[in-house]
């Protein structure tokens, strides 16, 4: 999945893979478990997901661009 993202050859395989939160009605449906319903929810499983080698090269930030 990184090398996606951090093609650059000046990045050396670092990066930041940034995803916008619009709320949970907006999530995709996932294929095990129930769709994240927080920010921090979407965040941890992602992570989740990622090797400790691909979760040292690159952070995950998750923004939430909710309406208030």
């Amino acid at each position: 999945m990184l090398p996606r993202y951090t093609n650059d050859p000046a990045t050396q395989g670092l990066g930041i893979y940034v995803v916008l939160w619009f709320g949970p009605q907006h999530t995709a449906p996932v294929p095990e478990g129930s769709r994240p319903q927080t920010p921090d929810a979407l965040r941890d499983r992602l992570l989740a997901r990622r090797t400790p080698e691909e979760r040292r090269r690159a952070a995950v930030v998750v923004m939430d661009v909710t309406a208030p």
